[in-house]
């Protein structure tokens, strides 16, 4: 495992697996990170605009804990000005 410390990163991707690379005091700046589940690969990081995907086995848990009223699910952005619902497309 690999273990990176104190850096910062910016408009990045990354999927966040403890068994491969651990994060120690880094930041992350308008980054995605994707989180699939197991030990916490983030230790003492600063996230500042970030996109957080939550899939595979912690995503699971996460829709388990919603089913259950454990946490509520975060609000949706009502749709863009001039812009269907069921669409991408702007009129």
């Amino acid at each position: 495992m690999e273990s990176i410390i104190g850096k910062t990163f910016r408009g990045q991707e990354f999927a966040l697996d403890a068994s491969k690379t651990m994060y120690v005091k880094c930041t992350f700046v308008k980054c995605d990170l994707i989180y699939f589940g197991g030990d916490n690969p983030l230790i003492n990081c600063h996230i500042e605009n970030c996109n957080i995907t939550i899939t595979g086995e912690a995503g699971k848990v996460l829709g388990f804990m919603q089913a259950v009223g454990m946490i509520t699910p975060p609000p949706q952005a009502p749709p863009a000005v001039g812009q269907r619902p069921d669409s991408g497309i702007l009129h």
